[in-house]
């Protein structure tokens, strides 16, 4: 009898509990985020010819609305930020970036889902494939690609494929990560406009590693 006098008692304190954390957690706002970097890098020439990033895959584990976390770089487990999300699908914000990054670094054109007059331009095809889209939340962001370029209307140009191992430190936070994740992306461009251009040079910073694993004509 007395365990359930105090069960009783205790039952209104339980939920006015659960209802204050379920208050908190709806009214947290949710976050969106974006991997265009903040300052593109400015054109470095005018080039007649246009770029088509027209197949990007990325791993089914990260590929989710939420921003997906690891606690440490061996970790299998995966976390969902239910409170931070990406502005779009994260496929859709890493082929925006890419093709706006390599826009920027070659004076191309974008030639995405054109069609008429500017397919009759010499064109670059890029296909990217993660293989790691990592975030690893206050150390560092991580990703493993496999690019290829194909020339099409090109005299003297052959494709090649090749695989690219990038990391930045992260700073504390959520922002700092996504930030670092932005710059991976934007190294990744530098070394796939280098490719294309001969030119283009990854302006690697303090904190930020860039990996070649192999490369051949394809």
């Amino acid at each position: 009898m007395i365990t359930r006098k105090l069960s009783k008692a205790l039952r209104p304190m339980a939920l006015t509990a659960v209802a204050a954390i379920l208050s908190a957690c709806a009214s947290a706002p949710t976050q969106y985020y974006t991997l265009a970097a903040s300052d593109p890098a400015s054109v470095q020439g005018t080039a007649r010819f246009g770029v088509n990033l027209h197949d990007v895959t990325v791993p089914d584990v990260v590929d989710k609305p939420q921003l997906m976390i690891r606690s440490s770089a061996d970790s299998s487990a995966v976390v969902p930020l239910n409170g931070s999300r990406w502005a779009g699908s994260l496929q859709d914000e890493i082929q925006k970036t890419l093709s706006a990054n390599l826009v920027s670094r070659l004076g191309a054109i974008n030639i995405q889902g054109i069609s008429g007059s500017e397919q009759k331009l010499p064109i670059w095809l890029i296909e990217t494939t993660f293989h790691r889209f990592d975030m690893i939340l206050n150390k560092a962001a991580v990703i493993d690609a496999t690019w290829r370029i194909k020339p099409v209307r090109m005299t003297g140009q052959s494709g090649r494929v090749c695989q690219t191992r990038i990391e930045v430190a992260a700073g504390t936070g959520v922002d700092a990560l996504v930030q670092s994740q932005s710059q991976a992306l934007a190294l990744l461009s530098d070394v796939i406009a280098g490719a294309i251009d001969g030119r283009t040079q990854a302006r690697t910073a303090e904190g930020a590693s860039i990996q070649s694993l192999g490369c051949h004509s394809g």
